[in-house]
Formats: C-alpha cells, structure tokens, sequence
C-alpha cells in the first residue's frame, strides 16, 4: 500500500550518521584541557556533546546545530566521564558513575567508551537535570550553567545534581538560536507540503486505524524502546506500529510525529494526540488508545491534556487518513 508520510532528507541524515567511537587512551599532559562541544538536534530534541571535532562537524553537516563550547575539561584525569548509546531511542547518556554504567550496559546500552574527563579541582560543577515526561532522546541535559539549570528545573526537569567538573565554563553562539528556528520553519513547512500533497484518500479510514489499536487493549505490555504490541511497545513505537498496518510510516520520537500531519483544532478518530514525551491516537468521544505504563500497557482511556508526557502540543491529522479533517 502506498505510504503517506516520510521523514524529512535531514532527519534520516541525522538518524543515518554513524557517531565517531570515543578514545580510551589519554594523549594530551594532565595539565592541558580541551573544549567539549554542544550541539542540538531539533528533531530528536537531544543535547550532544563530544571533544572531537570531527564528530562535531560531522553532526552539523548532519543537521545538527552547533550551540559552542559547553565547557572546558582536563585531557585527561582520574576521573573519566563515560558515554554510553541507545539504539533503540537514539539517545546517548554520559556518568562518571562506572556501577551506573555498567547497568545500562546489562539493559542493551552500548559503552562507547571514554567521552571526556572531570576536572579533579572540582572548580566548575556541571549540573544533570532528567526530563521525566520524555520517552527517549533528550531525557538528559548536562549544563555548567546554573541558570539554564533552574529555568529546565521550573519547566518540570529532576535536578539530579552534580554529575562531573569542569575545568572552565563554555561559550554560546549566538547564531544557533536563529539556526534553531530556522530548522523548525523548515519543518513547519514541510509538513504542510505534505500535507496538501498527500490529502486525497487513499482509502483509509480513521475509524480502521482506531479498530487496529483497539484490538491491543490489554493484549500489550509497555516495553521502553519498543516497537511491536506483540512483544511490548511504548507510546510512539506503538503509534508507529498501528499506522505501519495500513502503509503510513511516522517518526519514532513522540513529538517528531508532529511533522508527519498537521495541527487540527476539531480531532476525528485515527488522528493523533501528541504531548512533547507521549504519543496516542484519538478515538472520538473524548477517549484515546495509547500505550501508558509497564501497569496498564495499551488502554482506551479520557482524554486530559495531563494524561501523558510533558507538554501538550494538540492533535495532528495524518495525510492519507479520511476522518472529515
């Protein structure tokens, strides 16, 4: 069947980029340091930071906007920070902690070894807040900026602390700001492109795509990382899936699957409710099918702009699928 919705050349650049693996041997004096890079991908929502510059200009001929230096950081210490992968969300985490490591390892995370290392004087505290309401990439941010770290703790972050030390603070570019919002009107208007491209029928009906999440309820379990009812899923995976049986791809972040449709003020079953960290789909009435937690799996719940995952960003209508909008 004909597939109505597809990433953007961009995303799957960014989601394509194989990422330098990170070096375990020290080649610089103890006394020297290094700038730690940070970027941002728009479109996952995740904070990257690397000492190579390599990886660096690889990621924002990517896409990737480069956001400055973090911080600065010894070459090398007693204490290295750890960087570890998940495929499964695209999400990279970084700990000093070598147990904490090493259980992330045990749940399919891949050690990619030494990423950069704290700064023994303990002079500049870099601050780790966790996003609770997100499902996978952007879960954490690193910062050595107290304020930053406030602003995230008031919008809802876990202060988790003082995850490392640097050895002096970063700068900002001013441009990443700009290059920021220029990449989320890109997206803005290739949504609509898609939109007005694809909207005749292709004889879906939203109805189908609420009947197909309906036959889930209470037959999944929630899996984090998951992409399949069968054996478990989480709430995008789990839209994802439902739309894959009628030919329709979407995003695998939850509010990536925004640029997949276009935002409707009227929602009709098969369209989706989307919060920044949640996904679900919305089957008239007022109730929606998603799946919630490791306790429920997929339900059939009210809807409430509480009920999910940060911020409530609206219902999107996805090309292809006829329901009225």
């Amino acid at each position: 069947m004909k597939k109505t919705s597809k990433r953007s050349t961009l995303a799957v650049s960014i989601m394509a980029i194989g990422l330098i693996t990170c070096s375990t041997t020290p080649l610089k004096a103890e006394n020297e340091t290094k700038e730690i890079f940070r970027l941002y991908s728009v479109y996952s929502g995740e904070h990257f930071y690397t000492g190579s510059e390599g990886e660096r200009d690889a990621l924002t001929k990517a896409g990737w906007v480069y956001e400055g230096v973090g911080w600065t950081a010894p070459a090398v210490s007693e204490t290295p920070v750890y960087r570890l992968y998940n495929e499964f969300v695209g999400d990279h985490h970084y700990t000093v902690n070598e147990a904490e490591k090493n259980a992330l390892v045990e749940v399919g995370w891949k050690d990619e070894g030494i990423a950069f290392y704290s700064d023994e004087t303990e002079a500049y505290p870099l601050y780790r807040q966790y996003n609770s309401f997100t499902e996978g990439a952007g879960a954490h941010n690193y910062t050595c900026n107290a304020a930053e770290r406030d602003m995230l703790v008031t919008a809802g972050w876990n202060d988790e602390g003082i995850s490392w030390y640097g050895s002096g603070v970063g700068w900002c570019r001013e441009e990443a700001v700009a290059e920021i919002a220029a990449l989320q009107q890109k997206m803005a208007e290739e949504a609509a492109a898609l939109a007005a491209a694809a909207e005749e029928s292709i004889g879906i009906k939203g109805t189908d795509i609420v009947a197909e999440a309906c036959k889930w309820i209470g037959n999944s379990k929630y899996r984090s990382g998951g992409n399949n009812p069968a054996t478990g899923t989480d709430c995008s995976g789990f839209t994802c899936y439902i739309f894959s049986q009628f030919g329709i791809t979407l995003n695998r972040v939850a509010k990536s699957q925004a640029a997949n449709g276009y935002k409707v003020s009227d929602p009709q079953p098969g369209d989706l409710a989307l919060w920044t960290g949640h996904a679900a789909i919305y089957a008239g009435n007022n109730q929606i099918v998603d799946a919630t937690s490791s306790h429920h799996g997929v339900d059939l719940r009210t809807f409430s702009t509480r009920k999910g995952a940060g911020t409530f960003m609206g219902f999107y209508h996805i090309p292809g699928v006829d329901n009225g909008n």
